[in-house]
């Protein structure tokens, strides 16, 4: 997916909420729309606005009265020029006449032509576009004659097929056979005039006042986002107060170096908005309500327990083959339950099932009378390729014993997952391993949960924050599947005051490291660190990650990788993909220690004081 509707700057201003007036310009600005749809009528200039013919003949002797115009700035395959491509064909196999497509450039110093006879599909720079996308909500779509123009017009890609559908019907319905054989299509502008809804919940939203329309976006799981360029704080704090006046109850707040969020909910929806600072970008992400989507908040509590990281070893022999990769990190909080991060790979499931369990039951046997009493506050699925998500989704049934609450994932839309596999023939990685992780939480009894950017979620005396998901990247389209991999960091402070940091990317690739070093910078320094995709290099991006590893800037490493597979062969991983972590580059650098075999661990104490780690045959490298 691409952005392919583009607001420029004000095309009309609405005036006194209820007075809409647009000028000519060399070219005509994409519209800002500053109230919401529906909510006064566009009234136009008289001088300005021509009227609309009673009638317009699109077709007669054999000749086009009418050209599609589409935005210049698009691709061939973006869905606004498929649109047009589609009424194109439709109007030749109907009448064998070819109607001219064009795009909307105008030669600076020229004014677009309001007499020309013309389909406007997209976002054009046309003002006539820009007064039908003020005239309707961000899940609608609209056919509307406006002057000498038919304005086909969606926010959303799903709304082209329906606005297409709508304009062909009427066509279709016009058409007409002369007595030479010949075909005409003559049609009353009135019957020109259609509004569908095509998602509620995005209809639903207040119109963002300012910056420039970017695109209305699926981002999976039942979310879908609203993306504003080009804008300010200010615009934001404003929307979100459209949201608040319009009922909308804010349930949280947070900021990260001038970046802004807030969650925000009703008896139907809840929005998590986000203003990211540093490139002036709204993401607006509305999904159905359920006490899920929202984030746990700090219980003040006495600890029963002290707070650990524990990391799992991930090797093992499957098929008389070494299987190295995977990542299993388990933290034990304050008040006694565990927050598991992936699990390990679908080979060995059993094994690392059982090293699981083993963990869980150990590390709780001071506090926990029963299995049930042993509480899985959250599993976290950073991705749902087999090495990581593989271990739950096969040996689940081992941890109906315990009291799972919430099993916390996003992923991508199912279109878009199969756009990044047709973009890329290597594409590694299936959608059913994301189902089937949203199956297992059903078997479990456990809550299904969309983490989001910005969100806090607290467990204990431990903070998980939010910093990057499949949603920061979304539209553009992503060909490596690890790009979906979830980005958080943790903070675990005691009664002191003293914190521990630990950064954790799952198997994120350079393209996702890099937006949230773009987006937070230095705020991603972390004490504790997991190297990403197994030090292994991704997808030709490891200088992005060095990059962001030299912001990150960690004096403990987690190395989720098996000792064969570090120890041998003719790759020097510390070199070749993951030198910005250690002593030459980081001088913050410390202590290492490599994941190894299945059954062995590696326990920091949180907060972590350097040389304080619990080894079992776990491989130990310090400085």
């Amino acid at each position: 997916m691409k952005n392919y509707v583009r607001l420029m700057t004000l095309a009309f201003m609405i005036l006194m909420a209820l007075a809409l007036v647009f000028t000519g310009c060399s070219k005509p600005p994409r519209g800002d729309l500053t109230e919401p749809p529906g909510s006064s009528e566009i009234v136009t200039d008289a001088e300005t606005a021509p009227s609309v013919p009673e009638e317009y003949t699109i077709v007669t002797g054999g000749e086009a009265l009418f050209k599609i115009v589409r935005p210049a700035e698009l691709e061939s395959e973006d869905i606004p020029v498929q649109a047009a491509l589609s009424i194109k064909k439709f109007i030749t196999e109907e009448t064998d006449v070819s109607m001219k497509l064009g795009d909307d450039w105008i030669t600076p110093g020229k004014e677009h032509d309001t007499a020309a006879f013309e389909i406007l599909v997209g976002n054009t720079s046309y003002p006539e576009t820009a007064q039908v996308a003020a005239s309707i909500a961000y899940g609608q779509y609209a056919v509307k004659a406006i002057g000498n123009k038919i304005v086909v017009f969606s926010y959303s890609e799903k709304g082209y097929d329906k606005a297409v559908g709508k304009l062909t019907y009427i066509l279709g319905n016009a058409v007409t056979t002369e007595a030479d054989g010949s075909k005409t299509i003559k049609i009353a502008s009135s019957s020109i005039d259609a509004v569908g809804t095509v998602d509620e919940m995005t209809s639903s939203l207040p119109m963002y006042g300012g910056g420039t329309f970017s695109s209305v976006t699926d981002m999976g799981d039942g979310c879908y986002g609203v993306i504003i360029e080009d804008t300010t704080k200010e615009q934001y704090d404003s929307y979100v107060k459209l949201l608040t006046d319009g009922g909308y109850t804010t349930y949280s707040t947070n900021e990260i170096v001038g970046s802004h969020f807030a969650v925000l909910y009703n008896d139907t929806y809840t929005v998590n908005a986000g203003f990211y600072n540093n490139i002036n970008e709204v993401r607006v992400i509305i999904e159905p309500y359920e006490d899920d989507t929202l984030p746990t908040k700090k219980v003040e509590a006495e600890p029963i327990t002290t707070p650990q990281l524990t990391m799992l070893g991930v090797e093992g022999i499957s098929n008389g083959e070494y299987q190295n990769n995977g990542l299993c990190l388990i933290y034990r909080l304050s008040d006694g339950s565990f927050v598991i991060v992936d699990g390990g790979h679908s080979a060995n499931a059993a094994i690392y099932g059982t090293n699981i369990a083993k963990t869980l039951r150990t590390q709780s046997a001071e506090y926990a009378k029963s299995d049930k009493d042993i509480r899985i506050a959250a599993w976290i699925i950073t991705h749902p390729h087999g090495d990581h998500s593989g271990t739950l989704v096969k040996d689940y049934p081992r941890f109906k014993v315990f009291t799972v609450e919430r099993i916390m994932t996003n992923f991508w839309p199912a279109s878009a997952f199969e756009e990044a596999k047709n973009k890329q023939p290597n594409f590694s990685g299936s959608y059913s391993s994301h189902t089937n992780t949203a199956s297992v939480a059903t078997a479990l009894g456990a809550d299904y949960v969309v983490p989001h950017v910005g969100q806090v979620w607290h467990f204990g005396n431990t903070e998980f924050e939010f910093l990057y998901t499949i949603e920061s990247f979304l539209p553009r389209v992503a060909v490596i599947y690890n790009t979906s991999s979830l980005v958080f960091r943790t903070t675990t402070t005691d009664a002191s005051g003293k914190q521990s940091t630990t950064f954790i990317p799952g198997d994120a690739t350079g393209e996702a490291l890099e937006l949230c070093t773009k987006t937070f910078g230095d705020y991603i320094k972390s004490d504790i660190v997991q190297v990403t995709h197994h030090g292994l290099g991704n997808g030709g991006s490891e200088n992005k990650i060095s990059a962001a590893y030299t912001k990150i800037k960690p004096s403990v490493v987690l190395w989720p990788l098996g000792n064969h597979r570090y120890n041998a062969g003719s790759v020097d991983y510390v070199a070749e993909f993951n030198h910005a972590l250690f002593k030459a580059q980081n001088p913050e650098f410390a202590e290492l220690y490599i994941a190894g075999w299945q059954g062995n661990a590696v326990t920091l104490p949180l907060p972590y004081t350097l040389g304080d780690a619990i080894l079992n045959k776990v491989v130990e490298n310090k400085n």
